[in-house]
């Protein structure tokens, strides 16, 4: 029965993209512009990160292939949750609630929570990933490739455990819609909020580097995977930040479900 439902839920993934992509490439002219207007996006902040480093030599205690890498980290990071639930939840979700569509979600057959995260599937991402790809590529070049296998695969589970987090954190963002409605106010504290994880968390001080750290770890995007590649993550923050994620993904998901019985509908 698990197993058959989670086929289910995969189809209609499936199912999902296709419709989206068919949906984006109706407008090629638009969508290749996107498309290279993000490439333009990653090539300018690499240029940046080039220009201060021709005058210092650390950031923080991270060197110029370091940061690159963070940032290479960081830009994966962040199509991944652009091609899925990102847009889907922090913008869509509230237009919907706010013109009455969602009231149509509520009754459909299908799980609302992972029906209202994947809806839209935005596959201009999905292209954008390549160049991310090879800004990564070039960061394993810069560093040496010096990792091992065991580290490489932390890496990737700590990609995974940074996708959750920030799962969590949007799922309770778009929960507050279901009593106050907000157009892109929330959306735009979240993006202030997260872009702050392209940079090494140890150029703040004092209650920023607690708050990064511990309060909201914005480490665990991206600075966490770059650590645990490099060899220079301890067990003990490996521990908390795994933890913090979970229980943060398991108070998005009640505060959800709460939110969702106190839902008024726009028809009501």
């Amino acid at each position: 029965m698990f197993l058959k439902n989670i086929l289910r839920y995969l189809r209609i993934l499936s199912l999902l993209a296709r419709i989206s992509l068919m949906k984006q490439m109706a407008y090629r002219s638009s969508f290749f512009l996107a498309v290279l207007g993000k490439i333009l996006r990653v090539t300018i902040v690499l240029i940046f990160f080039q220009a201060i480093f021709l005058n210092v030599k650390e950031i923080g205690g991270w060197n110029f292939n370091e940061v690159i890498l963070l940032y290479a980290t960081f830009s994966l990071i962040d199509f991944l949750i652009s091609i899925t639930f990102h847009r889907n939840l922090i913008y869509f979700m509230p237009d919907q609630i706010r013109k009455g569509d969602y009231d149509f979600k509520i009754i459909k057959p299908i799980n609302l929570l992972f029906y209202s995260s994947l809806e839209s599937l935005d596959m201009m991402d999905l292209v954008s990933v390549i160049p991310t790809l090879f800004l990564l590529f070039y960061a394993f070049l810069k560093v040496g490739f010096a990792f091992s296998i065991l580290q490489f695969l932390l890496y990737i589970f700590l990609i995974l455990n940074a996708l959750v987090f920030l799962y969590a954190l949007i799922v309770l963002l778009a929960t507050i819609n279901f009593w106050a409605v907000q157009k892109n106010g929330l959306g735009r504290f979240y993006e202030s909020i997260v872009r702050i994880a392209r940079y090494p968390t140890t150029i703040y001080d004092g209650f920023w580097k607690i708050l990064f750290i511990y309060i909201l770890p914005i480490s665990v995007i991206s600075q966490v995977p770059t650590e645990g590649l490099l060899g220079k993550l301890s067990w003990q923050y490996l521990g908390y930040v795994l933890i913090f994620s979970i229980l943060l993904l398991m108070v998005a998901i009640r505060f959800w479900k709460f939110g969702l019985k106190r839902y008024s509908s726009a028809s009501s």
